[in-house]
């Protein structure tokens, strides 16, 4: 699913819609370095949809896990919404950075994980 279209897919909750997901930024160490990898960063929503706790999954050297966490915190969203009652939720993100400092390459991407985890749910940037 691509469009934020899961209704019932995490109980009755409807996945936040992402309006800005800042790019990472890449370290003088890290091009130095012709570092190359993935950095996921879990990302907290509160109900307002603005980030309350990001939190690096994957520890990678060169300074990138704190660049990415820095980023993540920048995320912008319309709040996850229970589709029975209509009311904002908290929700749980995780930002996937991919990057290849040789080439000063940055891919973003976010993804939704249901609860309970059965699957992710690839968010789109709407704007």
């Amino acid at each position: 699913m691509l469009d934020n279209d899961c209704v019932g897919c995490s109980g009755n909750t409807i996945p936040p819609v992402i309006r800005v997901l800042p790019p990472m930024r890449l370290t003088e160490a890290a091009r130095k370095a012709r570092a190359k990898g993935v950095v996921r960063v879990q990302v907290t929503l509160n109900d307002l949809g603005t980030v309350y706790n990001a939190q690096t999954l994957t520890e990678i050297p060169f300074g990138l896990a704190a660049e990415a966490e820095i980023a993540a915190r920048g995320v912008r969203t319309e709040p996850a919404k229970n589709d029975e009652d209509g009311l904002f939720e908290w929700s749980n993100i995780e930002v996937e950075y991919k990057f290849d400092a040789a080439s000063n390459e940055v891919e973003s991407q976010c993804w939704f994980n249901t609860d309970p985890p059965a699957k992710r749910i690839l968010l789109t940037i709407k704007k």
